[in-house]
């Protein structure tokens, strides 16, 4: 009876640590889908800006084409590819614990399952031990 209880519970944890890791790969996905719209609305944000300069630089006379204005816009974009790579260093970062911790989960579970079954087996053969042991007292 032990037995098939601790083949259960080992079953029963191997399955919540494989429900645990698919939670956090799931969660690594939505992370790098929210990755994605982040950066599409901070693209957004400062194509507008820079429409924006472009517009207030020419309402004012200013050419475009000058060092100033060309100065202006370059940072701008650059602000904007700098915010890009922060956006994906930070995604990746957060990704990469999740999925470590995913495998973890996974890990941990099979270790669990294994140890439960390997009581199993102990407890199966402490029985068996006993019975053999009442058996040869009752032949003396």
């Amino acid at each position: 009876m032990a037995g098939v209880q601790g083949a259960q519970q080992a079953d029963m944890q191997r399955d919540t640590a494989a429900l645990n890791a698919r939670t956090a790969e799931n969660q690594a996905i939505d992370l790098e889908n929210a990755n994605v719209r982040e950066k599409a609305d901070a693209r957004m944000i400062a194509s507008h800006q820079l429409s924006n300069q472009r517009a207030i630089a020419a309402a004012k006379g200013i050419s475009l084409d000058s060092d100033s204005s060309l100065s202006l816009f370059d940072t701008t974009s650059l602000q904007s590819q700098f915010q890009d790579e922060r956006l994906d260093y930070n995604s990746n970062q957060k990704t990469k614990s999740l999925n470590q911790s995913a495998d973890f989960s996974r890990y941990e579970g099979n270790a669990r399952a294994q140890n439960s079954r390997i009581g199993a087996a102990n407890s199966i053969i402490s029985g068996a031990g006993t019975v053999a042991a009442n058996w040869y007292k009752a032949t003396e």
